[in-house]
């Protein structure tokens, strides 16, 4: 309920509203672009200059294909004539519609690397060293080995050393040092080797 009146007349369908509620800036961008693009890219003056020899009937109905697909340019031959319709405004989809696409392609492309995430056990205080003058336990891009510490946290004045139960490669630091956690967080992504 909240989703379609957030969408105000925007929301078409159903999904529109799904959307909304899992993606609701990029889903509003979208529909209030899908809102705003011309309805028609021909105008009715335009379709009416087609020579003779010609089915004006049959132009229409490309027109209607190229409108609805996404085709730049369609060409018939017929009878000895050659009809070819380009599109005169191109349609840009703004970036941030590209994200759940650019994001799912992400995570196929993880699962296909085989990562693998560390999350903490505890809630508690992230610390990337042993001390504050300490080098970090790893760094990203570095090669680790199964049972070796990732990093500290701190929970009710306990420190919980986090060990890596795969071998790999640092992928990916989720949580700066001296940061807050939460039970299950993510903290580092590994590939697995």
């Amino acid at each position: 309920e909240k989703g379609k009146e957030a969408l105000a007349g925007l929301a078409k369908s159903e999904e529109d509203i799904i959307n909304y509620c899992i993606f609701p800036s990029q889903t509003l961008n979208l529909l209030s672009y899908r809102e705003k693009r011309p309805k028609k890219l021909f105008k009715e003056e335009e379709i009416k200059k087609v020579p003779v020899g010609i089915d004006s009937k049959k132009v229409k109905d490309l027109i209607k294909i190229i409108e609805q697909v996404d085709l730049e340019e369609i060409t018939i031959e017929e009878d000895g004539m050659r009809i070819s319709i380009r599109k005169t405004q191109k349609e840009e989809i703004p970036p941030e519609t590209l994200r759940p696409k650019e994001k799912a392609r992400k995570i196929e492309k993880e699962v296909e690397e085989e990562i693998h995430l560390i999350k903490s056990p505890v809630v508690g205080t992230f610390f990337q060293a042993s001390s504050p003058n300490e080098p970090p336990f790893v760094i990203k891009g570095q090669r680790i080995e199964k049972g070796q510490t990732l990093c500290i946290i701190e929970a009710m004045k306990m420190m919980n050393k986090i060990e890596s139960d795969v071998d790999g490669i640092i992928k990916e630091i989720f949580i700066e040092d001296g940061q807050y956690v939460e039970y299950d967080q993510e903290l580092f992504k590994i590939q697995k080797i």
